[in-house]
């Protein structure tokens, strides 16, 4: 069974549940796209950025 969960993060299992059924998402440029279509080039620049969040920017 494949339940959907949204979590934060680069993460290699679901903090509600425990899958490691888990897929990669990201917004680039307004759309949101899966990433595992990504080269290793641009799936390692994804893991290399840092993430603000809302508190930080102000």
């Amino acid at each position: 069974m494949n339940d959907f969960h949204v979590a934060g993060g680069m993460l290699d299992e679901c903090p509600n549940c425990g899958s490691e059924n888990v897929e990669h998402l990201s917004r680039v440029t307004g759309y949101i796209q899966a990433v595992d279509g990504w080269n290793n080039g641009k799936k390692q620049e994804l893991k290399d950025r840092r993430r603000y969040g809302a508190t930080e920017m102000a």
